[in-house]
């Protein structure tokens, strides 16, 4: 399976974008060839998640914090259908609140989210590798907790 990561560099104040030699070798390591994204602006992981499942991924990481997984979630679907039937989704939390992170039980270690993206679950058994339905889009983000289909690495 083809797989991207649409990262936001600015999230956790920019520490991600610092670092991201390093969290691009990780996901190498453990997931295999990553293209990456990054997002340059509000709303551009939308066109970007997009643009990437039309060019043929599967699996779509989202990178960042709670706006970065909203947006990227958000980019699965245009005018309430899939982009890409089949294709999945999976998180990996580097924001600075977290509160999608907390909700679903992901730990803010990032070794250890790594390890439970590349397994495709998450601590309260919500999968990281999830396809996504068809939904309105404002409420994409709600069903990822409804979705019980995954994909583990």
């Amino acid at each position: 399976m083809k797989t991207a990561a649409v990262a936001n560099p600015r999230s956790a104040s920019g520490k991600t974008g610092r670092r991201w030699p390093q969290i691009a070798a990780a996901l190498a390591a453990r997931l295999g060839p990553v293209e990456t994204q990054f997002t340059e602006q509000p709303g551009h992981a939308i066109a970007l998640t997009r643009d990437l499942l039309e060019q043929g991924y599967e699996r779509i990481i989202a990178v960042g914090g709670d706006g970065t997984i909203n947006e990227v979630t958000n980019g699965f679907l245009r005018d309430d259908q899939p982009v890409r039937p089949g294709a999945c989704l999976g998180i990996l939390p580097l924001g600075t609140g977290g509160d999608f992170r907390r909700t679903l039980g992901v730990p803010s270690d990032f070794r250890e989210a790594l390890e439970m993206l590349a397994a495709g679950v998450v601590g309260n058994h919500v999968p990281q590798f999830c396809p996504l339905t068809t939904v309105a889009p404002q409420r994409a983000m709600a069903r990822l907790q409804q979705v019980d289909v995954h994909k583990p690495m």
